[in-house]
């Protein structure tokens, strides 16, 4: 039953496209106020857009609304979600979602937030960005841009791997380790957080963290930077250096016989 339950959910997600995934973050009436302030923009119609919004909003988009309609690609156009996400606290709730607008030679991005209280969903913001190209490749991953920063990073994430693993091989190979899932357990996980920003160089550090499997590489939504962090394997490093036996003596269970007594 657990097979045929775990088939199914993977045979739902093949189905989801990445875009309906996050499309399906929003209620009906977020995505119909979302999807019509878009329409409203590739219109030029600031009464209609204005509707949609507060009154001190509203105000706002007869000066935007031009500004707006020409960062958008000349239509016809596709749209596509790209992130989305809510918060909410128990009286009103808050909507941000990001759309993929392709044109035939040009692309854009727009970001969309709405609040909904008391069962009325309003748009809040809503801005529009020009893109040189698809925003999926404006932040790809690329070696040749990878300058000395990249190459460290690379490095350091090739090192932690080949510490893990030698540290696994040694654990389950060389008969000096007791208990070897808990030494498993301890080897893949990391030990603070190093990150790198493969677009801007930028790195951080994050003194107290966790990481499994010491090292990762993630580029979400599609059209954010690829970010790489890598952690330090501890366990790792000390199973690999590690000298002489284990020996897990517990009170009670000693059965060597006791020596016989003088005399």
């Amino acid at each position: 039953m657990r097979s045929i339950l775990l088939a199914l959910a993977c045979v739902l997600l093949a189905a989801c496209s990445p875009s309906k995934l996050a499309e399906s973050m929003l209620t009906p009436d977020e995505r119909s106020v979302m999807r019509g302030a878009l329409d409203d923009v590739a219109k030029g119609d600031a009464a209609s857009l204005s509707k949609k919004m507060p009154a001190e909003v509203a105000v706002k988009i007869p000066e935007a609304m031009p500004v707006m309609r020409q960062a958008l690609p000349p239509q016809p156009f596709e749209i596509s979600v790209v992130n989305a996400n809510w918060t909410s606290n128990g009286s009103a709730r808050e909507a941000h979602a990001v759309y993929q607008v392709q044109g035939r030679s040009a692309w854009a991005l727009v970001e969309a937030t709405t609040a909904t209280v008391d069962n009325r969903t309003q748009l809040v913001s809503i801005y529009v960005t020009r893109t040189t190209g698809s925003p999926q490749q404006q932040n790809s991953f690329s070696l040749a841009k990878a300058g000395a920063g990249g190459w460290i990073m690379l490095g350091l994430m090739f090192a932690a791997v080949a510490v893990t693993i030698a540290a696994l091989i040694r654990i389950w190979r060389s008969g000096r380790f007791d208990r070897r899932w808990l030494w498993t357990i301890g080897t893949l996980i990391g030990f603070t957080t190093l990150s790198y920003n493969w677009a801007t160089g930028a790195f951080s550090f994050q003194p107290i963290s966790f990481h499994l499997f010491s090292i990762s590489a993630l580029k979400s939504p599609i059209y954010a930077p690829w970010v790489l962090t890598v952690s330090i394997p501890v366990v790792a490093l000390i199973a690999l250096f590690k000298q002489g036996y284990d020996s897990w003596e517990e009170p009670g269970l000693n059965l060597d016989p006791e020596p016989p007594a003088e005399g």
